[in-house]
């Protein structure tokens, strides 16, 4: 099963707390760079916020790449 953590290139100290977690309990993952909301606004309506938008446009990669790939299963983390 492919497991995939959204991460943020900025959250340098979260992506070292997760890899630390999931090497505790032995689960590889594919880190996936987030899609920042603060690295500039995405088109946004309301009732959602760009940074609603960009974690929406995040887990949208996630899914693609664990359609396209060879694993049954896939999870995705934040």
């Amino acid at each position: 099963m492919k497991c995939l953590v959204i991460n943020l290139d900025r959250s340098v100290d979260r992506l070292a707390h997760v890899q630390a977690e999931f090497a505790r309990i032995g689960i590889p993952f594919e880190r996936v760079a987030g899609v920042d909301a603060a690295a500039g606004s995405p088109m946004a309506a309301p009732p959602l916020t760009p940074a609603e938008v960009c974690c929406f446009l995040s887990h949208r990669i996630c899914w693609r790449m664990i359609a396209d790939g060879d694993d049954h299963y896939g999870a995705v983390f934040e």
